[in-house]
């Protein structure tokens, strides 16, 4: 590959893992395919549009990625749901840095409430652990006056005493199990590349 900006050696290209089913490495954390987490994202999306060719909920009219992590599944189910870029919102809201939790949110962009108020809203997030990133993601939309809003995670942990996503494509066998998602090993390719600009 050629690049004329290059004057540092290339950094290594990530593995990631496309093909077969997700499995439980020997570390005990669950890793997700690139076919098997599209499998499942797919299916959310089925979900969802099944409840609302059924009547069971009102068509979505905005689709609201949190960002890193519901980029993927925010792009398969809007599609699926026939939505188009503008009916995508982003909100940026994280609780996590790596595998660490922070002690509060961080929060970048978020919704203007034009874009909000009187629609009805679909919350996309990868995975519902804690709950506290959909929770707080709802109360503040809510604020923002919705029509209706509907909450759909890839996976749920199960864990005790938390709200669960009205969608859910999947569960962890154990509530306390860190899932590895395919792109995940785009974060080692990222660590090398911030080492290599100092």
């Amino acid at each position: 590959m050629y690049n004329r900006f290059m004057n540092k050696p290339e950094l290594k290209k990530p593995e990631i893992l496309f093909a077969g089913e997700a499995f439980i490495g020997d570390d005990g954390k669950l890793y997700e395919t690139v076919e098997s987490y599209y499998k499942k994202m797919v299916n959310l999306g089925v979900m969802v549009g099944n409840a609302v060719l059924s009547g069971e909920i009102l068509r979505p009219t905005r689709i609201v990625s949190i960002p890193r992590g519901s980029l993927l599944v925010t792009d398969t189910v809007a599609r699926m749901l026939k939505m188009t870029g503008d009916q995508v919102v982003s909100y940026g809201l994280s609780l996590y840095s790596d595998e660490q939790r922070n002690d509060r949110f961080r929060i970048g962009q978020r919704p203007p409430r034009e874009l909000i108020e009187q629609e009805i809203v679909l919350v996309v997030d990868e995975v519902a652990d804690t709950t506290k990133t959909l929770e707080r993601a709802k109360i503040d939309l809510q604020e923002l006056d919705p029509f209706r809003l509907y909450t759909a995670a890839v996976y749920d942990k199960l864990m005790p005493n938390t709200c669960r996503p009205d969608f859910v494509a999947a569960h962890t066998d154990e509530h306390d199990r860190w899932i590895v998602f395919p792109n995940e090993p785009l974060e080692e390719y990222g660590k090398a590349f911030e080492a290599n600009l100092e």
